[in-house]
């Protein structure tokens, strides 16, 4: 949080009241459920890269993608980076 707050130059609080959800700890989602911080354009990609979260630098790879087997399928149809990735019985 304190390094994507200082790379947007905003404060912590700033950052937390404009773009975590109640929790404190999960971010908002933008428009149409997608992260806030995903922009299209010609090379669309990550507006935070360097300072991203966790979750993000583990996708689509992550303990919990790897778990669900439902949300493993969905990522499969959508992320070319996972497709051959062998399913757990």
């Amino acid at each position: 949080c304190a390094a994507i707050a200082a790379n947007l130059g905003l404060s912590p609080e700033a950052f937390r009241s404009r773009y975590l959800q109640p929790d404190g700890a999960t971010l908002k989602d933008g428009i149409g459920g997608r992260c806030t911080f995903l922009h299209d354009g010609r090379q669309a990609g990550c507006s935070i890269y360097a300072v991203r979260p966790q979750q993000c630098r583990e996708w689509p790879f992550s303990p919990r993608v790897l778990a669900d087997r439902d949300l493993l399928a969905l990522v499969r149809r959508t992320c070319p980076g996972i497709v051959d990735l062998p399913t757990s019985e």
